[in-house]
């Protein structure tokens, strides 16, 4: 399950990246998500049978997104 982690956290850093890019961070259910998959890749979370679903709201707008002149 480890290795199945490890991919997981290659998803996630494409999603911070983009995140970062476009001025926007991760949801609370993206967080809550990173952690649990960090503690599973890194051995400290020894009890879960399975990765955790990924959310379906990754990132949240923190800047204004319209144009401006």
């Amino acid at each position: 399950m480890q290795a199945q982690a490890t991919v997981a956290e290659n998803w996630i850093q494409q999603q911070a990246s983009l995140a970062a890019a476009m001025g926007e961070t991760f949801t609370a259910d993206m967080k809550a998500y990173v952690l649990a998959v960090s503690a599973i890749a890194s051995g400290t979370d020894t009890t879960s049978t399975a990765l955790p679903a990924q959310p379906t709201d990754v990132m949240t707008a923190t800047a204004t997104t319209g144009a401006t002149t």
